[in-house]
C-alpha cells in the first residue's frame, strides 16, 4: 500500500480517562489505515502504424486504401512493410494492419499475454519514432474488434528530414473484459541519405547533422578519352580537378555551395571552310561561251608534305568562291594550294600555309585565300549545395529534490528543452510523455531524445532513479496513558517524532510519549 511519502504517517485514536499523569488506564490506542483502491489499466502496445516523433493524433495524410492479403487469418496481426524513403525527398505510403480479435495471436509474439481472452476493442492512442518531417493519419481510431472491426489502413506523407533507420511503434489500448492487457510491437522504417543530382554530378549525402563526409559522383565520365578535363569546387576550401574526386569532409554547420565544370574538347580542329578571294590564273576569255574564269579547285597538304584533301572542280569560278573541306587538322603546318583545272593537266595558281591556329584572310600574292577553322568545345557547369545541420546540445536532466523515491513519492524530471522530446524508461519508449515535464514515480534508468526542427536528434546521459525503502511501521500501545513504541530496536536508525494534531511534542528520537491532554496523536519515523 503506498502510505509513505518521505515518511509514514499513523493516526491512533485514543481515548483518555486521565489527563493529569500517565495512569493506568483501560483503552489503549487504536490505529487506524485506510487502504488505496487502485483500479489495474494495462496499456497493449502495437506497432500497427509508424509515426514522428510521439504523435497523439492524426494529421494531414487522408485517402488511405486498405489492401490486405486474401490469404490472411482472421484472426491475427498484420501490417503492411513500409517502404524505403529518402531524406529530402516527399515520402508518401499506405500502411494496411488487421487487429487481433483475441488474446492468442499476442500471445504468440508475448508470452506474458494469457491467450485465448476475446478483445472486445482497440484503440489507437499514440504513435512514436516516425522520421522527423513524416505525418501520418489513420482509416478510423477505434475497433470494435468484439464485432469483427478489425482491417484499417494508415497513410504516411510527408518529407523526412533526416536519414535514419527508425524503429516505430503505435500505442493502442486494448479492452480485455473489464481489463486491459499490454504487449509491444516494432518494425522499421529506413529513410536513406539525401542524394542531390545535377547535370555534371550527385552526391550523398546532400545533408546532415553536426559534420558528414560527402562522396561525389561525376555524371560525365572521360571513358578514357583525351580532351576532357574537371574543375571541383566542394565549397569547404577544397579544390580538385580529378574525374572521380575523394569523399569531402564537412565538418562544421553551413552552407557550402559546391561547383563543377567539366570541359569536353574531343572533337579536336576541323578546317570547315576555304573562300578563295582573288588568284593570279585565268583562262583565255572566248564570248559568250566562256568568260575567261578559272575552273578552280583546292588541294590540301599535311604537315608531313602529304596530300590530305582535294576539292571538285568549280567551272568558270568567279571569286570569290568557298570550298567546304571538313579536315581535322593536326598540330603542325599545313599547305594550301589554288589551282586552275585546264584541258591538259592543272596551273597553280597559288598557295598559302597555316595552323590550326589560324583563321581569317591568309595572303600569298597573287593569292587571297580565307580560312575557317572551328574547334568546337563543350563545357558543361553544375552546382549544388551541401547542408550541415547544427547538431543540438545534449539534453540535460535535472530531478526535483531529494533526488530518489520513496514509496508514493512523484518527482519531476526535466530538461532544458521544452518541446520535441520523447521521454524513455530503460529501454521503454515512455509513449505518451513529450511534454517538457516528466513525473516520476518508479525507480529505473530515465534519459530523453530530443529532435530539433532541422530532425537533427540527441540523447541526453542516463540519470538513474533510484527509490528507498520505507521505514517500518512505527507501531505503538497505550499503557495507561504512556504511548510506547513498539520494538524500539528496530527505529535506531530512524528519526523519531511525536506529534499531537499535528503539532510536534516530546523530544525528538523519544520512544515513549505520555499523554496528558485529549488529542489525536501521531509518531513518524523518518530515513534520515
Amino acid at each position: 500500500l503506498p502510505l509513505f511519502l518521505s515518511h509514514l504517517r499513523l493516526s491512533p485514536k485514543t481515548t483518555h480517562t486521565r489527563t493529569s499523569a500517565c495512569m493506568p488506564a483501560s483503552v489503549v490506542g487504536i490505529v487506524l489505515i485506510q487502504p488505496f483502491q487502485h483500479m489495474r489499466k494495462i496499456v497493449l502496445l502495437l506497432s500497427i502504424l509508424t509515426t514522428l516523433g510521439a504523435l497523439h493524433a492524426q494529421s494531414g495524410c487522408p485517402g488511405c486504401a486498405i489492401s490486405l492479403p486474401d490469404s490472411l487469418a482472421a484472426d491475427t496481426i498484420y501490417i503492411s512493410a513500409a517502404p524505403d524513403g529518402e531524406a529530402g525527398q516527399y515520402y508518401e505510403a499506405d500502411l494496411s494492419f488487421r487487429l487481433p480479435m483475441t488474446t492468442t495471436p499476442v500471445a504468440a509474439v508475448d508470452s506474458t499475454v494469457l491467450p485465448g481472452l476475446d478483445i472486445d476493442q482497440i484503440s489507437i492512442q499514440a504513435v512514436v519514432n516516425l522520421p522527423p518531417g513524416l505525418q501520418w493519419e489513420a482509416s478510423q481510431l477505434v475497433f470494435d474488434t468484439g464485432n469483427g472491426q478489425t482491417d484499417g489502413c494508415a497513410r504516411l506523407c510527408g518529407t523526412p528530414l533526416q536519414p535514419g533507420l527508425y524503429i516505430v511503434s503505435v500505442v493502442v489500448v486494448a479492452q480485455v473484459s473489464i481489463v486491459t492487457q499490454s504487449s509491444g510491437f516494432t518494425f522499421p522504417i529506413y529513410i536513406a541519405p539525401a542524394t542531390s543530382q545535377t547535370e555534371g554530378f550527385s552526391m550523398s549525402p546532400a545533408s546532415a547533422c553536426g559534420q558528414a563526409t560527402v562522396t561525389f559522383h561525376n555524371n560525365i565520365p572521360s571513358n578514357g578519352l583525351d580532351g576532357i578535363t574537371y574543375a571541383w569546387d566542394f565549397g569547404n576550401g577544397q579544390t580538385s580537378t580529378e574525374e572521380n574526386p575523394a569523399p569531402q569532409t564537412y565538418s562544421q554547420p553551413g552552407i557550402y555551395p559546391v561547383s563543377y565544370e567539366a570541359t569536353i574538347d574531343t572533337t579536336g580542329f576541323i578546317l570547315s571552310a576555304v573562300t578563295v578571294e582573288q588568284v593570279g590564273c585565268a583562262d583565255a576569255a572566248i564570248p559568250p561561251l566562256f568568260n575567261g574564269a578559272p575552273d578552280l579547285f583546292v588541294r590540301l597538304y599535311g604537315p608531313g608534305g602529304a596530300l590530305v584533301y582535294e576539292s571538285e572542280v568549280i567551272d568558270n569560278a568567279g571569286v570569290p568562291v568557298a570550298f567546304s573541306p571538313q579536315v581535322l587538322l593536326e598540330p603542325g603546318v599545313y599547305t594550301l594550294e589554288v589551282r586552275d583545272d585546264d584541258l591538259i593537266g592543272s596551273e597553280h595558281c597559288g598557295e598559302v600555309l597555316f595552323t590550326r591556329d589560324s583563321n581569317g584572310l591568309m595572303i600569298n600574292e597573287p593569292l587571297h585565300a580565307a580560312i575557317q577553322i572551328v574547334h568546337p568545345v563543350q563545357h558543361i557547369t553544375s552546382a549544388d549545395t551541401v547542408r550541415i545541420f547544427p547538431l543540438p546540445q545534449n539534453p540535460v536532466l535535472t530531478l526535483s529534490d531529494p533526488g530518489w523515491l520513496c514509496p508514493g513519492d512523484t518527482l519531476a524530471l526535466a530538461s532544458q528543452y521544452g518541446a520535441g522530446i520523447q521521454w524513455y524508461r530503460d529501454s521503454t519508449i515512455l509513449a505518451t510523455q513529450t511534454d517538457s515535464i516528466l513525473p516520476v514515480w518508479e525507480a529505473g534508468a530515465y534519459w530523453q531524445q530530443y529532435t530539433s526542427p532541422d530532425g537533427c536528434q540527441v540523447r541526453s546521459d542516463t540519470l538513474w532513479v533510484e527509490q528507498m525503502p520505507a521505514p517500518p511501521l512505527p507501531l505503538f500501545y497505550n499503557d495507561h496513558n504512556l504511548l510506547v513504541l513498539q520494538n524500539p530496536a528496530a527505529f535506531h536508525a530512524y528519526a523519531l517524532q511525536w506529534y499531537q494534531d499535528g503539532q510536534a511534542v516530546g523530544a525528538p528520537g523519544d520512544t515513549s510519549l505520555c499523554v496528558t491532554q485529549f488529542g489525536t496523536y501521531t509518531l513518524v519515523a523518518t530515513d534520515p
